[in-house]
């Protein structure tokens, strides 16, 4: 019998990095006019807040990326840069976006769950919404 000693993953999900721009409330008489459009606002708003995490400042975006990036004596952003430069621009990739008013979630999905994985990967308009991962 082989016993593996290394690491081994068995990933049943997708990681989606989703930014998006603060929903806009919309006003009563076009709520009257359209009223579904408030279901689907609240649809949203609960895809988005169901992230494991979300960061919508730049405080929430150095204590996260220093949870998750730093290891051993990297307790710095400064740190974690000069051990992993592609991580430098992840963090600048995500402080722009919040610089530009986007609110930052990180949400994973079941691989079953296909509809959920289209929904968000078509979600992504470039301007107001943009999803990221492995779609």
């Amino acid at each position: 019998m082989k016993i593996r000693n290394d690491f081994v993953t068995n990933s049943s999900s997708s990681s989606f990095v989703i930014m998006y721009k603060k929903m806009p409330e919309i006003d009563k008489e076009t709520l009257i006019k359209y009223p579904y459009l408030k279901t689907v606002g609240d649809m949203l708003r609960r895809i988005f807040e169901s992230g494991e995490d979300t960061l919508s400042t730049i405080d929430e975006l150095d204590k996260w990326f220093i949870d998750r990036y730093g290891w051993n004596d990297a307790e710095t952003l400064k740190k974690i840069f000069s051990e992993d430069e592609y991580s430098e621009e992840i963090y600048d990739n995500y402080k722009s976006r919040i610089e530009n008013g986007f609110v930052i979630t990180f949400k994973d999905v079941d691989y079953n769950e296909e509809e959920m994985n289209k929904f968000l990967s078509n979600l992504h308009d470039g301007e107001n919404i943009i999803v990221e991962g492995d779609n």
